[in-house]
């Protein structure tokens, strides 16, 4: 798929900014493409989703990017996908390809983030809880030159907005760490272009926006 726009989906777990030097990274690899980054503000309460999904839709048409669009979602903002996708269908913007960085994929029905966290393996379901139940909010740690974001419980328990013809576009996965093997498996189980970067980082591109550009295009390259 050659886009005309790349639209990074950062997480709700992080504060905007979390992409770093990545988007004038990719614009420097590829000139063509533009890249827009869209910042989620405010999504801190209730329907914690669908105000993400509605701040990314405003955000995007407001500046009239270029189509076919190929979204990319990191981490916690993959299970929005399929309503964004949706939402910016309705807007009148063809969405091209679907590209999960390092993130959980969406699950059947209208699944909360604990469904998903369950389907992923019992270990992160239980590092979500165990930071639920004694800091009233996960994420509760820190990342050097990250923001984050601790949601409470309800975020985590909340039905997420999704799309009934999902997937409308191929889908491809960039894998970043060891933490997500199991959703990468499980995107190749359904054919998904799947590519594994040369590191362990849920970030990497804090480090090296350059490789993460680099892949990331590839993934898109092969939809």
């Amino acid at each position: 798929m050659i886009p005309g726009t790349v639209v990074l989906l950062g997480s709700p777990l992080l504060a905007p900014g979390s992409w770093g030097n990545l988007p004038g990274a990719l614009e420097q690899a590829d000139p063509a493409v533009d890249v827009l980054d869209v910042p989620v503000t405010d999504d801190e309460k209730p329907p914690f989703g669908q105000r993400y999904l509605t701040s990314v839709v405003l955000a995007a048409t407001a500046v009239r990017p270029r189509a076919p669009l190929a979204l990319v979602a990191h981490s916690g903002a993959g299970p929005l996908i399929p309503g964004i996708g949706r939402g910016l269908r309705d807007a009148g913007y063809r969405v091209g390809a679907y590209v999960f960085l390092d993130a959980a994929l969406p699950g059947l029905g209208r699944p909360n983030r604990l469904d998903l966290l369950h389907l992923e393996g019992p270990d992160s379901l239980a590092t979500v809880e165990i930071a639920l139940e004694f800091s009233g909010g996960f994420p509760d740690w820190e990342l050097p030159g990250i923001v984050t974001r601790p949601r409470p419980r309800a975020f985590f328990e909340e039905p997420l907005p999704t799309s009934d013809d999902w997937p409308d576009a191929p889908c491809g996965y960039l894998q970043t760490s060891s933490a997500y093997d199991g959703v990468a498996r499980k995107a190749m189980t359904r054919g998904w272009p799947v590519l594994r970067a040369g590191t362990d980082h849920h970030l990497p591109w804090l480090a090296d926006p350059t490789s993460v550009a680099a892949d990331l295009l590839a993934v898109i390259d092969r939809l």
